[in-house]
Parts: structure tokens; C-alpha cells; sequence
């Protein structure tokens, strides 16, 4: 949505511009044909200046859109790649979490046959440093996330129409397959709700 009204509002300015040009070409030569004795050096001094501002204005204009475009086309696709590795690495991120919870259930299961002397200490340290773990990779996930979310709100304010539903549909895809491997590896951790 931003993308079409930023684009609106160049292709307003820009028409703008053009009438004003199409103004100041216009009126001299009405005065030359209806009132040659009122077009003077000074009216033509005046429109002379409403003209190169116009065109000033419009040359400005289109190199700021001719700008914008190309630095568009070197950033979107690194911005896709950049997009792309996130997820990767939050995937990853997600698979340590379930390996790492796998592991803890069970080191509990085996912790079961330890002499109930010493059982409590053992449950409390696999319990402290299976929390630990666990907060440092959420943490991490949480900081991968957000630098994806970064990502995907810059390609969505400089991507034009198809180029940008290609890259979601893309991103989507690669989200996809990530979590079809990370739930094939590890069934019984499935996301519930």
C-alpha cells in the first residue's frame, strides 16, 4: 500500500510539474498572438525563470525515481537473500530448541534409576542447565526474528507489485520446507494450536 501511494504521489508531482511547463510554454505565446505589445523582456524574464524552476523541479524529480529504482534492483535481491538466511537461521534456532528438549526428557527419564539420594541434585542440575540453554536459544530466535521482520518491512516499502508478491511467495515457500524438515525431524514436538 505504501509502495502505490509513494508511487501516486511521484506521478502527481511529476504531472504537476508538466503543467506548469505546458503553462509557462503556453501563456507566452498566447500574449505574442492576443496582446503583442504586453510580452515585453521582463514577462518574458518571468516566464523564463517558471520555466527552469519547473524543469528543475521535474529533472529532480525523475532522478530521484531513476535513484530510488536503482538502488531498489541492488537492494531487493539482497534483501531476499539476507531474508532467506534469517529463516534459516531461526529454523536452526528452533531445531537446537527441540534437540536440546529431546535431549533433557531424556536425561529426566534416565535420571529415574539414580540412588534417591542423589536424585534431586541431578534433577535440579539437567533442570538449570536445560532452562539455561533454553532461554539463551529462545533469546537468539527472538533477536533472528526481529532482524527477519526488518527485512521484510524494507522489501515491503521498496518492492514494486509483482516483484514484491514474488519474493513473499518465495520467503513463504522457504519458510514452508524449513518447517516440514524441522517437523519431520522431530514429531512428538509439534506445535500445538
Amino acid at each position: 500500500m505504501k509502495s502505490f501511494l509513494s508511487t501516486h504521489k511521484r506521478n502527481l508531482t511529476i504531472y504537476f510539474v508538466l503543467v506548469a511547463i505546458a503553462i509557462a510554454i503556453v501563456i507566452p505565446v498566447l500574449i505574442i498572438v492576443l496582446a503583442p505589445t504586453s510580452y515585453n523582456a521582463l514577462t518574458q524574464f518571468l516566464f523564463d525563470i517558471i520555466l527552469t524552476a519547473a524543469s528543475i523541479w521535474i529533472g529532480d524529480a525523475l532522478s530521484k525515481e531513476q535513484a530510488r529504482k536503482q538502488a531498489t534492483e541492488k537492494w531487493i535481491p539482497a534483501a531476499e537473500s539476507a531474508s532467506k538466511a534469517l529463516l534459516a537461521m531461526s529454523a536452526t534456532v528452533d531445531r537446537m530448541q527441540r534437540r536440546r528438549g529431546r535431549g533433557c526428557n531424556a536425561l529426566a527419564a534416565v535420571s529415574a534409576n539414580i540412588p534417591p539420594e542423589n536424585a534431586a541434585l541431578v534433577q535440579a542440575i539437567i533442570q538449570t542447565r536445560g532452562d539455561t540453554c533454553l532461554e539463551g536459544l529462545s533469546s537468539l530466535k527472538f533477536h533472528i526474528d526481529n532482524s527477519f521482520s526488518d527485512w521484510d518491512a524494507f522489501i515491503e516499502t521498496n518492492c514494486e507489485n509483482v516483484v514484491c508478491e514474488d519474493i513473499h511467495r518465495r520467503l513463504d515457500e522457504k519458510r514452508q520446507e524449513l518447517d516440514k524438515t524441522l517437523n519431520e525431524a522431530f514429531p512428538e514436538m509439534l506445535p500445538t494450536g
